[in-house]
């Protein structure tokens, strides 16, 4: 049963993913030029396609969400409220997300970790471990992705100072 509910939670999770992603290909295709080819633009089909895909996902979503109501109503036990940290993490993650464009991916992603390592491992962990696996990960994935992929990673502060 606990099996069955973290599947349809990951399940669930993807098809939000999903929407927004489709949404935003949507509005990408409507912001597009098309040409207009033998009577049908250029850009119908993929927009047919996509908002067939969004309907999908919402159909399949808003299912599982009744389905998850019927069962809740019927077993009488209640909801699992989301961890505390999970929450926090989630917060993170946004918080990480926007400081991309104030201080750039080297910095954010130094604190990020550095929290994120502390918050997940506070027992046995010390900032300076937390800063040291932080240090190590960011360096790691600037080696692999900056200069082994090219990957230009946006650093407004960094660009600023040197």
């Amino acid at each position: 049963m606990a099996n069955e509910k973290t599947e349809k939670t990951y399940e669930n999770f993807v098809y939000v993913l999903f929407i927004c992603v489709f949404s935003y290909l949507f509005k990408v295709a409507m912001s597009a030029k098309s040409l207009k080819v033998n009577g049908m633009k250029s850009m119908t089909f993929p927009k047919g396609i996509i908002a067939v895909m969004i309907i999908l996902c919402a159909a399949k979503l808003i299912s599982n969400i009744i389905q998850a109501v019927r069962q809740h109503n019927e077993s009488g036990e209640s909801f699992e409220r989301l961890h505390p940290i999970k929450l926090l993490t989630l917060a993170l993650i946004i918080v990480y997300a926007a400081l991309w464009n104030v201080t750039g991916f080297a910095i954010s992603s130094l604190l990020f970790i550095t929290v994120e390592a502390k918050i997940l491992r506070w027992k046995d962990c010390s900032w300076l471990k937390a800063f040291a696996v932080s240090v190590g990960a960011t360096a790691a994935i600037y080696l692999i992705f900056g200069f082994l992929f090219s990957v230009d990673f946006p650093e407004p502060l960094l660009s600023m100072l040197f």
